[in-house]
């Protein structure tokens, strides 16, 4: 598996559509990414996608209801990289760092936004281990075993779920939908025999025009689940998820008393996940002939070995003071928060993260003829989730994820926020390894034999291998032990043996 990142800019001018009133002040705006294709072409990818933008904004017609108009930028980038991914597999993600959406004139808008791309190559290659040779001379082999990661699925899948709200009966009846926002909070997964099973809570936030024609703004939460079937039968021992909100919407639908009081909840998941089992692996070290003289070709290898998973939560909570430009907060709409990690550190005891949450909030103000407001808040965090053994050749990958967000008004100006945010990481030690991948073999001549003496008295200087000492003076570890009376891989420091010399006949 390997990674490259890179930043882009987006800046494009967007035109409001005949049927959109005259755009006078931006409310509120988000933004969605989505990639549709990464083609390689020596060391640079051509990346293509787009920016999907929604904006609230107040309009030129009388009265104090909300606009809002959709529209996206297209996305064709060049992104240049160290080395050739002509033939592998690539996916593309990317994290939408700033979104700013200007007035140019009533009637142009500019898009402006900071994108993270990381592009990832990561097919399966299937990797031969030699175990043993098979050979009838006389012939000593060191194997030693490892118990790795053998990736079993990796898959990209979507999950769709549908669900419904019923409004409070202190709402008015839903004329318009202006502004939708879906978070999906609290992801747990499981992984059983062929399902991968998913749930979470979703933050629904809506603003609409109600039937006496004045803006409404609800918030709720809502518990979701589902599966979706797996390309593997088998049961992993070790697997990782990876869940993304993706082309969210939220409708309005009549109850039974044609009312028009229901959201419908349309979402799509992008599920990334990936399923291992954990091997006893033997791997062939080392061997020599007694008959023969042996050379082994090798090549640096990898083996995965897994380290851990752990999640770590961070309790955020911190007041702030508006400032006199801002209008007064007479009543909270509602709250939204999003999660940006700005660096990721390897410590001794683990990785320790920098980041900071974003919290948008949308509120009625006390004294303005048209009393929708936004404003935003940032809570920096650090917090280090620990890993068990982890060493510089460590790998690992993360999720992060909003686990809660309150907003409480302390007055007319100040606001307190408190929130949660859960990090999850999976690590594994990539341990290299020397991989045979041919052995040559030659006749011994016999002139070579004489040259080393019968029998030799030995004294070990530090703790020895018998496998390193018997390879040396042309014997066997069994003949050591036999000769010496003495068992084990080692033989301490300042131990005397005898070691006779096997002749073997070609």
């Amino acid at each position: 598996m390997a990674k490259e990142f890179s930043q882009i800019t987006l800046d494009d001018d967007y035109i409001v559509k005949d049927q959109k009133p005259d755009v006078i002040k931006i409310i509120h705006s988000k933004g969605c990414l989505s990639f549709e294709e990464a083609k390689p072409s020596g060391q640079t990818v051509w990346v293509s996608g787009k920016l999907d933008f929604l904006v609230l904004y107040r309009s030129d017609e009388d009265g104090s209801t909300p606009e809002s108009l959709a529209g996206s930028v297209a996305i064709r980038e060049k992104v240049m990289i160290d080395q050739n991914w002509e033939n592998e597999p690539l996916r593309v993600s990317g994290e939408l760092e700033d979104l700013s959406v200007g007035i140019i004139n009533s009637r142009k808008l500019s898009i402006r936004a900071v994108v993270n791309l990381e592009i990832e190559a990561e097919g399966i290659v299937e990797e031969a281990v030699v175990c043993e040779l098979d050979s009838t001379s006389r012939m000593e082999q060191k194997c030693s075993e490892k118990e790795v990661m053998n990736l079993i699925c990796a898959k990209r899948d979507v999950l769709r779920l549908h669900n419904e709200v019923t409004l409070p009966n202190s709402k008015d009846n839903i004329g318009e939908i202006k502004y939708s926002q879906i978070d999906v909070r609290n992801i747990e997964t499981d992984v059983t025999k062929g399902k991968l099973q998913l749930q979470g809570e979703a933050s629904i936030c809506v603003v609409y025009i109600g039937e006496e024609k004045k803006a409404e703004c609800y918030e709720t939460s809502l518990p979701f689940s589902g599966e979706l079937e797996l390309d593997c039968m088998n049961v992993p021992d070790i697997y990782w998820v990876k869940a993304r909100a993706m082309d969210c919407e939220v409708d309005a639908r009549n109850d039974y008393d044609e009312e028009s009081r229901i959201l419908g909840i349309e979402m799509s998941l992008d599920i990334e996940y990936k399923l291992w089992q954990e091997e006893k692996v033997t791997l062939l070290e080392d061997a020599y002939a007694l008959d023969r003289e042996i050379s082994l070709v090798k090549e640096s290898g990898i083996l995965p070995v897994f380290c851990m998973k752990n999640v770590a939560k961070v309790r955020l909570s911190d007041s702030f003071q508006m400032d006199n430009s801002m209008e007064k907060i007479m009543q909270m709409c509602f709250s939204t928060a999003e999660i940006s990690i700005d660096h990721v550190e390897q410590v001794e005891c683990g990785l320790h993260f920098e980041g900071v949450m974003l919290v948008h909030l949308l509120y009625l103000a006390a004294e303005d003829d048209f009393p929708l407001v936004h404003t935003q808040a940032s809570i920096p965090f650090e917090q280090t989730v620990e890993i068990m053994n982890c060493k510089e050749e460590t790998q690992y990958d993360y999720e992060v994820w909003v686990d809660r967000v309150q907003v409480s008004i302390m007055d007319n100006r100040e606001y307190e926020v408190k929130g949660g945010v859960s990090i999850a990481v999976m690590a594994w030690n990539d341990e290299p390894y020397e991989r045979i991948t041919d052995v040559e073999t030659r006749e011994m001549g016999m002139d070579t034999l004489p040259a080393q003496p019968g029998i030799v008295g030995y004294c070990a200087c530090r703790e020895e291998e018998l496998w390193d000492i018997a390879k040396k003076y042309h014997t066997t570890v069994a003949d050591i032990e036999s000769t010496n009376g003495i068992t084990g891989k080692t033989i301490p420091a300042n131990m005397k043996i005898i070691i006779v010399k096997q002749v073997a006949k070609c």
